[in-house]
């Protein structure tokens, strides 16, 4: 005579597929966060400046309370680019920016003065020029400036 071996399987459902099927049964009331209720939890998020540090960090209270310094600094003709010439390539690229004494976008890896074999990994990659996050986000942390980014 021939056993049949059965295996059970047990699904542990994830707390949101809990609440689908909550929704379902008319259990709760399904309320989408509107963009505002959005942008406030960010916000909140953001100010809590302590989510940004390191573990080691917080057990050894760290507190930034200026940019790292560094020598870092744009090629001398990007740097002597007007603020309108900027303003034109953040637009072109879609790129909001706030803040004092923003570092210029720079649009190619080269000019951003990355070392060779860095720039060799990136083409071997096939990575060719920086993305819009890029261009204003690398300048910005090779200045030592603290960003936020969303691409």
């Amino acid at each position: 005579p021939q056993q049949e071996v059965v295996e059970e399987v047990v699904v542990k459902k994830s707390l949101l597929d809990e609440k689908v099927e909550m929704v379902k049964r008319g259990e709760i009331e399904e309320v989408a966060p509107t963009v505002e209720d959005e942008n406030v939890q960010m916000l909140e998020d953001l100010s809590n400046k302590k989510s940004l540090l390191s573990v080691q960090e917080l057990a050894n209270d760290v507190q930034y309370t200026e940019p790292m310094k560094t020598d870092w600094r744009p090629p001398k003709h990007i740097r002597s680019t007007t603020e309108e010439e900027r303003s034109k390539l953040r637009a072109k690229w879609h790129i909001i920016v706030e803040g004092d004494d923003i570092p210029p976008p720079i649009k190619d890896f080269k000019e951003m003065r990355l070392p060779a074999p860095v720039i060799g990994l990136l083409k071997s990659k096939g990575i060719e020029r920086p993305t819009p996050i890029q261009v204003q986000g690398i300048p910005v942390a090779l200045s030592g400036r603290d960003m936020i980014g969303i691409a």
